[in-house]
């Protein structure tokens, strides 16, 4: 599972198009916007273009901004990774017997 989803009722309601939720979900896993446009099959300049529509929706300067105002206006939900199996053990608690 990846660690970002959308919130896909609250992004609507902004008025994110789809595409711009899946550029979102790039930006909040930290690529480029080279890498995405290779991801979606789609130019830098549009994923750059995406990324300006988004923040002007959202009232954010820049894309770290972006993905912390997408956090707070719950249109990006983190989704902590489970924790590994053992994790006792690595939290320093033992049990002995």
């Amino acid at each position: 599972m990846p660690p970002y989803t959308i919130a896909s009722q609250r992004a609507i309601q902004i008025g994110l198009s789809r595409r711009e939720q899946s550029v979102l979900l790039f930006l909040a896993e930290g690529y480029s916007t080279n890498h995405i446009a290779n991801e979606l099959g789609i130019s830098a300049g549009t994923v750059r273009s995406h990324i300006h529509s988004m923040e002007r929706k959202v009232t954010a300067n820049g894309r770290v901004h972006l993905v912390l105002r997408a956090l707070e206006e719950e249109i990006l939900i983190h989704e902590p990774p489970p924790d590994p199996p053992n994790s006792s053990l690595l939290s320093g608690t033992f049990l002995f017997t």
